[in-house]
């Protein structure tokens, strides 16, 4: 490379170069080592980060990436609903809120789920869960499956598990049911609130709800619905022979870590589709807590934690029977539906259920904190 005279240095013949003393040059030294270690470290988390998006390396992340089991084709497609949607909606629409109101939502299914297999198999590679047989409490995909018995043991109607994701990209991480009908398909999601359980849909036509939409394909395809929410869009996925496995687990990897919640509940409903009471379950903290919605304001949740269950089975049996049973609510009863009628969870269910998790509070964390994508827990 050619260098060119300095036009200043040319002309100058006592120029003398300003030396700082030395403590400034130390803390000049010191302040440059500093931005060059933050810059260092900063880069070098993003990287990690990055490494970690397209290569997730723990179980966890593999799960929440979407990347830890590819989708297994199922059985197949039953056989469509002979009638049109409105002919089945006449027929199934008062059992699918019988059905999903005789149940509570219970985050701890899956948790009690793997524990169970871990026993059984040790590895967490080989274990698979399914949300069949959920008495009393249940996950979103147990409550799909509830629905689906009950409308073929009542009225002879087959309908199939729906798996939703955002694309084929992104992990399964929701269950519905869905019944073909020969001008559509009917979606039944046990969403709390009744007015947004049943849907339908025709062949290759769009329905508009409130804040979303539903698009329909044709007649047998195996990701039959698309759903779009603002600028989201998910699809639902039928046919897939472990759809249960896969959305399970992303529940337990996700729940705990969920940004403003980092809990998972166990709920009850009233009629109208709120949540009077729910019992929080903190597996980052090692706590439960007992939330009653209509309690006083400023009254604060009761958390118990882990060691207190374990160490105090009975104090806990009773904390847990005196808030799960039913109360008249605190003000004014204006609406009958703001009662609290109960869980429909008995106390002696989500005790025995409670107290094991509290139990194996070691082995449920090292779920989330091994670095092996084929640890043995």
């Amino acid at each position: 490379m050619t260098s060119f005279p300095d036009p200043v240095l040319s002309q100058s013949t006592a120029l003398i170069p300003y030396t700082p003393p030395a403590d400034l040059r130390t803390q000049q030294r010191t302040l440059m080592e500093r931005m060059h270690d933050a810059y260092m470290k900063s880069s070098f988390r993003t990287q990690i980060t990055d490494c970690r998006l397209l290569h997730p390396m723990t179980i966890r992340e593999r799960i929440l990436a979407g990347a830890y089991a590819h989708l297994t084709i199922g059985p197949g497609l039953p056989e469509p609903f002979h009638g049109t949607r409105k002919d089945l909606l006449k027929i199934i629409q008062k059992t699918v809120h019988a059905t999903v109101d005789k149940l509570d939502y219970n985050g701890s299914r899956p948790y009690l789920k793997i524990l169970d297999q871990l026993e059984k198999e040790g590895n967490f590679g080989d274990v698979r869960i399914d949300s069949r047989d959920e008495e009393y409490g249940s996950t979103c995909v147990g409550m799909a499956h509830a629905i689906l018995k009950d409308l073929k043991d009542q009225h002879d109607v087959d309908g199939v598990l729906a798996v939703q994701r955002k694309s084929s990209a992104h992990p399964l991480e929701h269950g519905a049911a869905i019944v073909e009908c020969s001008d559509g398909f009917v979606l039944l999601d046990a969403r709390s609130n009744p007015d947004l359980r049943i849907f339908s849909i025709p062949f290759g036509g769009t329905e508009q709800y409130p804040g979303f939409t539903i698009t329909a394909a044709h007649s047998g395809s195996i990701t039959p619905l698309i759903l779009k929410c603002q600028d989201q869009e998910f699809e639902y996925c039928t046919n897939v022979g472990n759809g249960d496995d896969l959305v399970m687990k992303h529940f337990a990897m996700h729940a705990p870590f969920d940004p403003g919640h980092e809990y998972f509940p166990i709920a009850t409903y009233n009629d109208d589709g709120s949540d009077r009471k729910f019992i929080g379950v903190s597996l980052k903290d090692s706590i439960i807590f007992l939330k009653d919605r209509k309690a006083p304001k400023g009254t604060k949740a009761e958390n118990i934690s882990f060691k207190f269950i374990r160490d105090n089975p009975e104090a806990f049996r009773q904390k847990l029977q005196t808030f799960m049973e039913p109360k008249e609510s605190l003000g004014p009863i204006e609406d009958p539906n703001k009662s609290f009628s109960g869980f429909r969870i008995p106390v002696e269910v989500a005790y025995q259920q409670l107290v094991r998790l509290a139990s194996q509070e070691n082995r449920i964390q090292r779920i989330f904190i091994e670095t092996h994508p084929d640890a043995v827990f």
